[in-house]
């Protein structure tokens, strides 16, 4: 298969009909738009089954019905798999989609053609009137609230008194259409939706989200022309700066756009590859968890087209999951003492990545274009016999290197195929745009993220915000129980007050050697308490003498006596 950039979004899946010669392939045709791709081998003499091969190929696009079709030829590299599986393409040439205004106007001419179903306008009228107050208050007082959203009034919008009939009607608008292409979407009316998100989309120069859902709607509809067209008269009107580079939360103009950036640019690349040893020696201590399949599956998994993709989160948005970091403590000790450029970044993440041989990502595009991601290689598989694992960013495709780093703006657009059969696993750290200064940081971020910079800055005494406890932590936590002295066995849950704030209570059975008398038990719970101060959660340790049961043999948690509210506002420290 061949996997492609924006400007050619198709998937191709290539037929292998003689394998030793490569002679004939056929690809997918993206009907709506009325385009095809077809590739013609110019020259095979090179290729060997299982080794490399450049082939020429040709594009044929007809942008319209009564568009002209225009034949171009570009380069596609295949890093041999054998027989099997052919790897990705490397280095697709940029093209242009030629005369998208056809196209532009018919889906402006859709979009006021259409008629938003009654009931459904209803639903999401209830949505726009309560929140709509808190963004006009926001906006009236220039605070940086949760409702400060990002891009939403721009433009003409700012041009208008706070409060006034027209700025208030046009962000109605806004937010119904947007609303309503969520609410048509999530039932499958993909056609109606992105007519909903295109009358959205059209009101507004700056508000990136609503681009991004748009062109997100039409690709899932099979109208790729259509997103190609869009992503380019975003970037005439100054939505985004570059039609692969779409991130769809947070987007500042003037910040330099690249795919990949030179590591020597970076100063905290210096710092990792020097730790290098450090980090990998704490990762190889979890690894065996990896292993055996205790690591978290990543929350964006729509993204995984096949394989598996799971992490190990030390911090995420700015928010420390205080159980993991407290098994990782020297690299967390690095990213703090070296790397500040990573430390006070609160819009992404310090995690271990993993992804296991036969994994694709599909094309996506980060949130925002104020970060920089740095990838240090961990493992990597090198085999002779087997294709390295690629990522492809913007229109280039590279591979990682065990201790080097590989620094992206995740912004673009950018898929990873990993088509061995040996894990890849990295360290993924972001960092703040280099151009994204002090100033700008300041103007653009706002509440949850503001709250969490400003925090972060106290570098001397960072106090991160934690993360809720999550499932693979407590599972470390409970298995870790079971394996203290006199504990026979242990199960734990996690309790949150009408605060949110977190309590772990841990249920303990001890051994029957130990059962007889009181201070035994006492002991073996004192040790269990002891064991769980080291990793900064607050917590609560229960003696229990018989565990209730599902009919399946297993401890039945729903059923575990809850304990005492006096014990637990001790624990809290209230």
């Amino acid at each position: 298969f061949c996997s492609t950039s924006a400007w050619l979004p198709a998937l191709m899946f290539f037929e292998i009909v003689d394998d030793d010669n490569f002679v004939e392939v056929t690809s997918a045709i993206d009907v709506r738009s009325a385009s095809g791709l077809v590739f013609e081998v110019v020259d095979d003499e090179d290729f060997e089954p299982g080794g490399n091969a450049l082939s020429a190929v040709r594009e044929v696009v007809c942008p319209s019905d009564d568009g002209e079709c225009e034949v171009r030829e570009a380069a596609c590299s295949h890093n041999g798999l054998g027989k099997e599986m052919l790897a990705v393409a490397a280095g697709y040439q940029e093209t242009h989609l030629p005369n998208s205004v056809p196209l532009l106007q018919r889906l402006r001419r859709e979009a006021q053609e259409w008629q938003p179903p009654v009931k459904l306008q209803a639903s999401a009228m209830v949505q726009v009137q309560r929140i709509m107050p808190k963004l006009l208050s926001a906006f009236a007082s220039h605070e940086w609230t949760e409702f400060h959203t990002t891009g939403l009034l721009g433009g003409t919008d700012l041009s208008l008194p706070p409060g006034s009939p027209e700025l208030c009607e046009r962000l109605r608008l806004r937010l119904l259409n947007t609303a309503l292409g969520e609410l048509l979407q999530e039932s499958g009316e993909l056609a109606a939706a992105c007519n909903a998100f295109a009358r959205a989309a059209f009101t507004t120069d700056t508000w990136v989200e609503v681009y991004f859902q748009w062109s997100e709607c039409l690709q899932k509809a099979g109208r790729l022309n259509d997103a190609r067209a869009i992503h380019e008269f975003a970037v005439e009107n100054g939505v985004w700066g570059h039609p692969l580079q779409r991130p769809n939360d947070l987007y500042v103009p003037g910040l330099r756009a690249k795919p990949f950036w030179d590591a020597t640019e970076i100063p905290a690349v210096r710092q990792l590859e020097k730790a290098f040893p450090t980090i990998l020696k704490e990762y190889q201590a979890l690894r065996y968890t990896a292993q055996k399949g205790f690591w978290t599956f990543v929350t964006d998994k729509p993204l995984l087209l096949q394989g598996s993709w799971t992490d190990f989160k030390l911090i995420e948005n700015g928010k420390k999951h205080p159980v993991n970091c407290a098994r990782c403590p020297e690299t967390l000790k690095i990213i703090l003492q070296s790397c500040p450029e990573i430390a006070t970044q609160v819009r992404g993440s310090l995690i271990f990545s993993r992804l296991s041989g036969g994994t694709r990502i599909k094309p996506h595009c980060g949130p925002t274009n104020t970060r920089i991601r740095i990838h240090l290689g961990l493992e990597v598989p090198t085999s002779a016999d087997e294709a390295t694992p690629q990522i492809r960013v913007g229109h280039e495709w590279r591979t990682w290197e065990e201790g080097r780093c590989l620094v992206f703006d995740d912004s673009f657009e950018h898929e990873v195929v990993h088509a061995g059969s040996q894990p890849r696993v990295v360290l993924i750290a972001d960092l703040w745009h280099p151009d994204f200064t002090a100033e700008l940081q300041r103007k653009y971020l706002h509440g949850r993220h503001r709250r969490r910079w400003l925090q972060a800055l106290k570098l001397d005494e960072t106090e991160f915000e934690h993360h809720p406890v999550d499932a693979m932590e407590v599972r470390f936590l409970e298995d870790m129980l079971r394996q203290a002295h006199g504990v026979q066995e242990a199960a734990t849950t996690m309790h949150s007050d009408h605060q949110g704030r977190q309590i772990l209570i841990a249920y303990v059975e001890v051994l029957a050697s130990h059962a007889g008398g009181g201070p035994e038990v006492d002991m073996a719970c004192d040790r269990c308490a002891e064991l769980l101060k080291a990793y900064d959660i607050s917590s609560l340790v229960l003696a229990i003498r018989e565990w209730p049961r599902t009919r399946e043999g297993a401890i039945d948690r729903q059923k575990l006596p809850p304990p005492p509210a006096a014990l637990i506002a001790e624990a809290l420290g209230d």
